[in-house]
């Protein structure tokens, strides 16, 4: 049987990493940014240690990223998705002004 709260801690642990990375934060920074050491942060990214609700609350606040960024499997899949349908609605809006 596969232990759900490891995978949850390791998929927030790699949405952390990947929020750090996208905005060209060390490890040690963005632990001095968080308020906590480079090592937590790491345990935070590997999914050794679990993170709190509110700590999670807290990494969205102070870099702007919507909570659910962590929370759902599928929020960068969805960001893509609304992505392409604006451009779609775009394209048609565009198409129609010419038309007429």
């Amino acid at each position: 049987m596969i232990d759900n709260s490891k995978t949850i801690n390791f998929r927030i642990g790699q949405r952390i990493r990947h929020l750090r990375k996208k905005l060209k934060y060390s490890g040690t920074l963005f632990a001095q940014e968080l308020g906590i050491s480079q090592q937590q942060l790491s345990r935070y990214e590997r999914g050794t240690n679990r993170i709190s609700i509110e700590f999670i609350y807290l990494i969205s606040e102070k870099f702007d990223v919507h909570i659910s960024y962590f929370l759902q499997s599928n929020y960068l899949i969805n960001i893509e998705q609304q992505r392409k349908t604006q451009e779609k609605n775009s394209r048609l809006v565009a198409e129609c002004c010419i038309k007429k």
